[in-house]
């Protein structure tokens, strides 16, 4: 019972933050902007070398499988139904609309944090609009990075012959570039998106782990709903959403605990490796 109570150290300044109650408005509006976000990426297409296919195959990489229908669906919808071009008003229509979605994340990480937030909503939502930005870039560089990666191996290899052992080793270890990636992704979004910033090595440090626990979730959900969740077969569509919704309020609760784990850090009052050592050393 002792070792129990020391251990509870571990997880009460994750209990006391509410972060599922943020987690749970986040997906809601982030749900509320993904056709908006998928509008605004097909309008970039015509100017990257990219196609749908290719879009498609990256973004179902780090969705689980399940839901890959969901991600081919909207895409789909928006594609044919939609006309818009970049520099439209349209496009600045759908590009505030999306930037919603960032601006729920923005606000759960100042609370969870305890940060000031911005009174000025005006000034709030431009900033989502920024950091939408940022992150659509982002996302089509690890695309680019994706979809060109074979080329530039085999260049790399047509000049330095010596490499090939190099070469074929980056190319197997596909996977594991998705976490440093995702990373590096949430570790910038710790240190930029709070008012106040963070050490960005507490924030890195937080964002591997975040991102090593959002694929292990993505891959046990993806063998949850393939081999026990029959009623998604039952009900379809509506199954399949719900579980959608359940995966991104989990992705978003751990992405929350990551952000805090990088304050905590960051502020010297979390030291697990301390608890761990104190616990176990116990008679």
């Amino acid at each position: 019972m002792a070792r129990i109570r020391s251990l509870r150290r571990l997880w009460e300044p994750f209990t006391a933050c509410r972060a599922s109650l943020y987690a749970s408005s986040s997906s809601f509006y982030i749900l509320l902007s993904v056709f908006p976000a998928a509008l605004f990426l097909l309008s970039l297409l015509p100017y990257l070398p990219l196609s749908l296919d290719a879009l498609l195959d990256a973004l179902e990489q780090v969705v689980p499988n399940p839901f890959h229908p969901v991600v081919g669906y909207v895409f789909d919808t928006v594609r044919t139904s939609s006309t818009i071009t970049l520099l439209s008003v349209s496009a600045v229509t759908t590009l505030w609309s999306a930037s919603k979605g960032i601006l729920a994340i923005t606000d759960g990480l100042n609370a969870v944090l305890n940060r000031p937030r911005e009174p000025r909503y005006l000034l709030r939502r431009l900033f989502s609009v920024l950091y939408f930005l940022i992150l659509a870039v982002a996302l089509l560089t690890m695309l680019l990075l994706h979809v060109f990666g074979e080329s530039l191996l085999a260049a790399c290899i047509r000049w330095f012959p010596a490499a090939v052992r190099v070469a074929a080793l980056i190319y197997y270890l596909r996977t594991p570039y998705l976490f440093f990636l995702f990373g590096l992704l949430f570790a910038l979004i710790f240190y930029f998106f709070p008012r106040r910033s963070l050490g960005f090595r507490w924030c890195l440090v937080s964002g591997l782990a975040t991102s090593g626990c959002w694929l292990l979730i993505s891959w046990a959900f993806s063998i949850y709903v393939n081999h026990f969740a029959g009623y998604v077969k039952l009900y379809g569509g509506i199954g399949l959403l719900l579980l959608t919704c359940i995966w991104l309020h989990i992705c978003l609760l751990l992405f929350l605990y990551g952000a805090l784990t990088a304050s905590l850090l960051h502020n010297g009052a979390y030291h697990p490796i301390s608890i761990l050592r104190e616990t176990f050393s116990r008679r």
